[in-house]
């Protein structure tokens, strides 16, 4: 689609006013028009805390966006998701699968992930190695809701929720309703090709009451708007960085009679991207110069098996999933491999060297079976006693194995031809096939760990929660390689760790009034340290003594944090506004930080010092009228090191990596009968974002990340089970550069997706 095409449907957009909102609390999917035509904003439950409650009662600070508004927001990615959620910030890695989630200003690329993922109730987080295994990213197709839950929460979702956690939460099969629903999208991007995603829902009850399957599929392409050219300028691709998802789930619901429910489900994902969204500095806006495409291949698939049963004093849940992923990813490494090797080979004929095709293969496949035990007691309006509670089992065995094979393509054969000798004389070392690095990495990681949390009514409106999760883990590291770049290196390398952890909770919730609350929380979050792979000696010792030691450390510790936390939830004007705000101060010790050789192109993890974090968030709606709603979020995080570790490159006061400085929501929504029958509404959102940093090198292109803002609108029409629309994500077209990606030993920049214009059809049946 052309630039003219592109800006005469922004025109087009703008003049119609059209409008979005952020709502956080909009009606269900099921009656998208019963909290509108009551004048009211709908209370929303959630599950956060291992039972339904009402997400006011609850002494955090958590948004929930339902499957209505992730829809009707176009909300498809972590990209997405960040602009809709103050306080969560998302860095891209450059290919599928590698980004990084960050709440709170609690950010780290190294270790274990600071952020828990969940689908539904396993777990999808996995530690970060080397920078390539980042946050799963499931597509959101029949999706209830999403939590956010922003804090530690370390006591019902253990290690690995330093800074929150998120949920997918999927829709459940329906035992007496048969329904579905078809919703067909089709886009254009500014530079780019057409994209389109079609979906599919159907429930079915196949015994009433008793028995029902729930089938959801679905299909997506969107077009790549970069240009790669190669080393002499010529075009080898345009639209590249093009991705394509496929995903089914299936779940069943069964009622077996005396209280118990079994509930199995299949979760199974194939995305492809055929190049990364990255373009380099050194080449023209939005082009990268490289002699291969960079692709990459994920696969998901999260069976699981839940079953509960009524025990009439607590209700007993077991959660069975395997968790299994395999990446594969293609990084052109002709700057990294072929031109080092030429640096190194004696004159005239080096440069002949430079510029041989020299592909890097990584493969990550994670493997972790969970098993989750838990007793619920029933709540106290149930029960009509002062506390309630919940116990619990957990235990995971998660196998998590990276590799890395290199080759320069033709190495050996130009080499004997240039220099009359084969490389293995030259270098004292074998070129197999070509091959000049191959490193296999395979991770043990198991857990276990109890956890309970009570909650007791010392006075009708004011309760007390205090919880606590203990938990013991071993994690073994197997690795081996060879070649070239490992000479100096031990091999095979075999390591093996403990950790032992307690995260306890605490906090108070204050009804003022029915629709008013103040509360207050202290919270430990805990991250599992683990072993550094080997650095090798032959290539990375000037990179080593430039940071003042002679080898990489062989472990990180485990580090750890405190938050805590104050708030407010309210529902206002007869329940047409909803105000929730939350200050929160954060002391984080022994933070887990990578440490980039950038010379040799390694990294290892250390423990980088202490951090303090402190900073407010808040999320306002409010229903002018029936017709009109508004929204406003913010969130303002101050995060610095106070202490630093010596030989990490860190200074006191540099801002912990990745997080804004600030973010700010604007949004609005209008809705208007045209007809009896057929009604018409316009939406629309503007978000900014603070600067933030990428890394502790000033001198390094990406430590300022700008300032930036994102625009989104749409307008449709609906008529009961239908609905037509047509919408524009980055309405302004806002392209600067907000991040800088070093990767195959060049700088790449990262821009947010250009101006895409579209429209969409949903039909309910």
């Amino acid at each position: 689609m052309g630039h003219h095409a592109i800006w005469v449907g922004a025109m087009a957009a703008l003049a119609a006013g059209s409008i979005n909102t952020a709502d956080a609390q909009t009606a269900p999917a099921t009656d998208p028009t019963s909290a509108r035509n009551s004048g009211q904003i709908e209370e929303i439950t959630v599950t956060a805390t291992k039972r339904t409650e009402n997400v006011r009662a609850v002494p955090q600070n958590i948004s929930v966006l339902t499957g209505t508004q992730l829809q009707d927001q176009h909300v498809v990615d972590y990209a997405d998701l960040a602009q809709a959620v103050p306080g969560l910030a998302f860095t891209s890695g450059g290919a599928g699968g590698l980004g990084n989630i960050e709440l709170r200003g609690v950010s780290s690329i190294a270790g274990a992930a600071t952020v828990g993922l969940y689908l539904d109730d396993i777990s999808l987080s996995v530690r970060s190695v080397a920078g390539l295994t980042g946050a799963a990213q499931p597509k959101l197709l029949d999706i209830d809701r999403i939590e956010v839950l922003r804090g530690p929460q370390g006591t019902l979702y253990g290690a690995g929720s330093e800074g929150g956690t998120i949920r997918f939460i999927s829709n459940q099969p329906k035992l007496d309703e048969f329904e579905g629903s078809f919703h067909s999208e089709l886009a254009g991007t500014d530079r780019g090709g057409l994209s389109y995603d079609e979906e599919g829902v159907v429930n079915v009850p196949l015994m009433a009451g008793i028995l029902a399957l729930r089938l959801s599929a679905g299909y997506s392409e969107d077009a790549g708007y970069l240009k790669r050219l190669g080393l002499n300028g010529n075009v080898l691709a345009t639209g590249a960085g093009g991705t394509g998802t496929g995903v089914i789930r299936v779940s069943s619901k069964w009622l077996l009679g005396d209280g118990w429910t079994v509930t199995p489900s299949m979760f199974y994902q194939n995305s492809r991207q055929d190049d990364q969204s990255i373009y380099y500095p050194n080449a023209g806006r939005f082009e990268s110069i490289k002699q291969l495409p960079e692709p990459d291949h994920e696969q998901i698939a999260v069976p699981t098996l839940v079953i509960t049963k009524d025990l009439g004093w607590a209700d007993f849940t077991s959660v069975s999933g395997l968790y299994w992923r395999k990446s594969d990813i293609q990084v052109d490494g002709t700057f990294q491999n072929s031109s080092y090797l030429a640096s190194i080979s004696p004159a005239p004929f080096s440069t002949d060297l430079s510029n041989l095709a020299s592909p890097i293969n990584y493969r990550m496949m994670t493997n972790q079976i969970s098993q989750e035990l838990r007793l619920a007691s029933k709540s106290m309006q149930e029960t009509g006693l002062p506390f309630a509670w919940v116990a619990g089992f957990y235990y995971s065995d998660q196998h998590l194995t990276t590799s890395d094979y290199e080759h320069v393509t033709g190495f050996t054969s130009l080499f004997e031809k240039l220099y009359g000798q084969t490389p293995d004389a030259f270098f004292g070392a074998p070129f197999p096939n070509d091959a000049v690095y191959h490193s296999v990495r395979h991770y043990d990681e198991r857990q276990y760990a109890v956890f309970g949390e009570a909650n007791y009514a010392i006075l009708s409106n004011l309760k007390a929660t205090a919880g606590l999760r203990y938990l013991y883990a071993r994690e073994s590291l197997n690795r081996y390689g060879g070649d070239f770049f490992d000479l100096g290196d031990p091999s095979p390398v075999s390591k093996l760790s403990r950790a032992y952890a307690a995260t306890p909770k605490f906090a108070l919730n204050y009804d003022i009034t029915d629709d008013s609350s103040i509360y207050a929380n202290a919270t430990k979050g805990f991250r599992l340290g683990g072993p550094n792979r080997p650095v090798p000696s032959s290539i990375c010792a000037a990179d080593l003594s430039g940071l003042g030691v002679s080898s990489a450390p062989d472990s990180y510790n485990s580090d750890s944090l405190w938050n805590y936390e104050v708030g407010t939830k309210n529902r206002l004007l007869n329940n047409r506004m909803t105000v929730t705000l939350a200050a929160f101060d954060i002391e984080w010790k022994n933070i887990q930080q990578t440490v980039s050789l950038p010379g040799c192109g390694f990294d290892f993890v250390k423990n980088a010092g202490t951090a303090r974090n402190y900073g407010a968030e808040l999320e306002l709606h409010y229903k002018v009228t029936p017709d009109v709603t508004l929204g406003l979020n913010g969130a303002y995080t101050h995060d610095r090191l106070i202490s630093v570790t010596p030989n990490t490159g860190a200074a006191v006061d540099d801002r912990v990596l990745g997080t804004p400085d600030y973010t700010i929501g604007v949004s609005g929504e209008y809705h208007h009968s045209v007809t009896d029958s057929l009604e018409g509404y316009i939406r629309s959102d503007y978000n900014f974002n603070g600067k933030s940093s990428g890394t502790f090198a000033k001198s390094d292109p990406d430590h300022y990340r700008p300032t930036y803002g994102i625009a989104n609108a749409s307008i449709g029409v609906e008529s009961g089970s239908w609905q037509f629309e047509l919408f524009a994500k980055n309405l302004a077209n806002e392209t600067k550069v907000i991040q800088r990606i070093y990767y195959s030993a060049s700088d790449s920049n990262v821009t947010p997706r250009p101006l895409t214009i579209g429209m969409s059809f949903t039909k309910q049946f």
